[in-house]
């Protein structure tokens, strides 16, 4: 399956580094996690990602605590030294933090890779969507990527940089309380499953499934 490729130039052992799981797992907190002055906490409701994720946090040398809520559960990073980090390096802020994040258009290219697939892993989506305008749907359907964010800024620096990488991103639209860029075609999901390392089982299972199919581009 496409989607479960390393980046081109990795191996499978260079996406368990270092290098490769602290851009990620500060994309997947800018997306879907929660920062307090000493703790890091990120939520999901998928079981094996949440292992997948817990994993992760411990191959970076960090002990995660699991609390499980209503519907969800947390994973819990008591560590002032990677809070510190997340901040210092990757800008995210403490407390609440959805409309104040930055695209880190700093990092090396393979470091905002590993960053925009934990994004993607936490506020990502591919659809599959009917073809026309409303109310008179064609018979043809097409690809959508989408990135949602409350950071307008965020998702241009995130538009600007997918563009230099080839891809052909619409312009950001404002929705209710959120902002999204979308990416329409078949060969747009190509060269993201080709580009990032999605680690989510789901959303893994999603592109391959659509990739599977008989879409219009």
């Amino acid at each position: 399956m496409a989607v479960a490729r390393p980046q081109p130039g990795t191996t499978e052992d260079s996406e368990h580094t270092p290098e490769a799981l602290l851009p990620y797992l500060a994309g997947l907190v800018a997306s879907d996690g929660n920062m307090q002055s000493r703790e890091v906490r990120i939520a999901t409701s998928v079981m094996p990602f949440l292992h997948i994720v817990h994993n992760l946090v411990e191959a970076l040398g960090y002990n995660p605590r699991i609390n499980e809520v209503e519907g969800a559960s947390i994973i819990r990073i008591y560590s002032t030294s990677l809070r510190k980090t997340l901040t210092n390096k990757y800008k995210i802020p403490v407390g609440k933090k959805a409309g104040k994040i930055i695209f880190p258009s700093w990092l090396d290219n393979a470091a905002k890779n590993h960053y925009i697939s934990g994004y993607f892993d936490g506020d990502g989506s591919v659809s599959v969507i009917r073809s026309g305008k409303k109310g008179q749907w064609g018979p043809y359907q097409t690809i959508r990527t989408t990135f949602t964010s409350k950071s307008a800024a965020f998702l241009q620096g995130l538009r600007e940089y997918l563009v230099s990488l080839g891809f052909t991103p619409t312009s950001l639209k404002a929705e209710v309380e959120v902002y999204r860029l979308k990416m329409y075609s078949r060969k747009n999901l190509e060269l993201f499953a080709r580009s990032f390392r999605i680690r989510h089982p789901v959303k893994i299972a999603k592109i391959g499934s659509v990739l599977g199919g008989e879409f219009v581009p």
